[in-house]
C-alpha cells in the first residue's frame, strides 16, 4: 500500500477543522443579536459580538435579528381633542429589537413585518389617546411658547413604551414624533372662525387694559393739577395778604400825614411822566411844576 501523503493529511485536517466549525460554531455581528432555537424552541439569546458554540441542526438552529433602529410611520389618522375638534396627524417611531428571547417568539420567528404591524396600532391607539387629553391651542396656536408638540410626543412615547414593556414584545421604542399635522375640512372654518374670536377678545382686553390705564393717568393728572392750583391759590392769597398789610401800614404813615402824601402822589406822578426821557412844554399853572423848580418848597411839616 502507499503511504498517506503528509500534505493531503494535513489539507483533510483542515478542511475538517472548518467544516466543523462551520457546524458548531456561529458567530454575531456588532448589528446583530442572535437567538438559538433547540428542537424549534429558543433556548439561548447572544446580544455581544463574538463566535459562540452550538450544536448542529437538526438540533439547534441560530436565527439573527437586526438590532439597528428602525422607523415606522402611521397614516394621516383623526384624533380628537380635549375641547371635541378633530384633527389628522401623523406620527412617527424609532424602535430596535431590547429582548431577543421575548421578540422572537411573540413576533412569528423575529418577523420586521408583524413588529411593525403591531407597532403601529399600538402608536395609533396612544396617539388618540393622548391627543383627546390636550386642548386644539396645545397644538394650533399663534403663540410658538403655548404650543405642547414635545410633551404631547414625550406622553405618546410613554404609552407605547409601557404597552411593550408589560406585553413583554422585546422592544424598545427610542422616539415618537408628530410628523403631520392637518384639519378636516368640515372643522377648518370652525377653528378659523375660533381663532378669530380668541384674536378678537385679546384685543378687546388690550383695549380694556389701555382705557383703564388711559383713565388712571388722567384721573392723577386732574389730581395732581388740582393739587397745584390750590397751592398756587393758596400762595397767591398768602401774598395779597401781606400786600394788603403793607398797604395798611403805609395808608396809616400817610393818614398821619397828608401833605406828605400828596407829595408822594405828586412825585411818583411826575416820575411816571418823565420816564423815557421824555420832553415836556407845560403851563407854569400846572400842578407839577413846583417839583420841578431849583429849589423845591420845603416839605409841609406832619401834624401832630
Amino acid at each position: 500500500m502507499k503511504k498517506n501523503n503528509p500534505v493531503s493529511i494535513i489539507v483533510g485536517g483542515l478542511l475538517l477543522l472548518i467544516f466543523a466549525l462551520l457546524v458548531f460554531m456561529y458567530q454575531v455581528r456588532t448589528t446583530e443579536v442572535a437567538v438559538v432555537t433547540t428542537f424549534g424552541k429558543p433556548t439561548d439569546r447572544r446580544t455581544d459580538p463574538g463566535a459562540y458554540f452550538k450544536l448542529p441542526w437538526p438540533i439547534q438552529k441560530v436565527y439573527y435579528l437586526d438590532k439597528r433602529v428602525r422607523n415606522i410611520e402611521t397614516g394621516l389618522q383623526q384624533s380628537t381633542t380635549a375641547d371635541d375638534y378633530s384633527l389628522l396627524l401623523m406620527s412617527y417611531a424609532g424602535w430596535a429589537i431590547d429582548d431577543p428571547s421575548d421578540f422572537f417568539p411573540r413576533f412569528d420567528r423575529g418577523s420586521y413585518v408583524a413588529a411593525e404591524t403591531k407597532l403601529r396600532e399600538m402608536l395609533l391607539n396612544a396617539q388618540k389617546q393622548v391627543v383627546g387629553k390636550y386642548r386644539l391651542s396645545d397644538l394650533i396656536n399663534t403663540n410658538a411658547a403655548q404650543v405642547r408638540f414635545s410633551q404631547i410626543e414625550q406622553d405618546i412615547l410613554k404609552v407605547v413604551r409601557d404597552q411593550c414593556t408589560g406585553q413583554k414584545y422585546g422592544i424598545d421604542v427610542k422616539f415618537v414624533g408628530i410628523k403631520r399635522l392637518g384639519l378636516p375640512e368640515n372643522n377648518t372654518l370652525a377653528v378659523l372662525d375660533r381663532m378669530r374670536s380668541e384674536r378678537s377678545r385679546l384685543v378687546r382686553s388690550i383695549e380694556a387694559d389701555g382705557a383703564a390705564a388711559a383713565s388712571s393717568i388722567r384721573t392723577t393728572a386732574l389730581i395732581e393739577a388740582q393739587r397745584k392750583i390750590a397751592q398756587a391759590n393758596a400762595e397767591a392769597i398768602r401774598i395779597n395778604g401781606e400786600g394788603q398789610a403793607e398797604v395798611q401800614r403805609a395808608l396809616q404813615v400817610l393818614e398821619q400825614s397828608p401833605d406828605l402824601a400828596v407829595f408822594l402822589y405828586d412825585l411818583a406822578s411826575l416820575e411816571s411822566v418823565l420816564q423815557n426821557r421824555a420832553t415836556l412844554v407845560m403851563d407854569p399853572t400846572w400842578p407839577l411844576v413846583n417839583l420841578l423848580q431849583s429849589r423845591p418848597p420845603e416839605a409841609p411839616q406832619a401834624k401832630p
